[in-house]
């Protein structure tokens, strides 16, 4: 794990280019950021058990976060995957499950997907019944 101070925004942007890669936006005054931290630092030691092995994973600082990287609020993820497809969550994560938890879904897998759609379709055919019933 790094841990990137203000002199290094260029690094951090050419980071950010990589795939793929997790980076955590936090602020050393956020008490959130504070709660979450050992949690990312315990995930990064361990990240090969939690199927993150091929994954960097940077921390970043408050005067390191470039301006133009789009991060409204802290603590931030981004998640950067091998296709380049970029996801972000926001928030506080209180363990080391509900931050890997976050991470996995951050994927937009095809289950997701594949539920979204499902869902969709129960719902047409709700609406069809009901129609027939009237």
């Amino acid at each position: 794990m790094e841990f990137l101070e203000a002199k290094d925004q260029s690094e951090v942007k050419k980071l950010m280019q990589e795939k793929p890669i997790i980076i955590f936006f936090h602020s050393s005054g956020c008490p959130h950021c504070t709660d979450t931290m050992p949690h990312w630092k315990e995930l990064c030691s361990r990240k090969a058990e939690y199927g993150l092995g091929d994954t960097k994973m940077i921390s970043v600082g408050d005067s390191a976060i470039p301006d133009d990287a789009g991060i409204s609020g802290v603590p931030h993820f981004r998640k950067i995957s091998k296709s380049g497809k970029i996801s972000d969550v926001l928030g506080e994560k209180l363990s080391v499950k509900e931050l890997v938890d976050s991470l996995k879904k951050m994927d937009g897998g095809r289950s997701l997907r594949r539920t979204r759609r499902r869902n969709s379709r129960r719902l047409v055919r709700r609406v069809r019944k009901t129609r027939h019933r009237l």
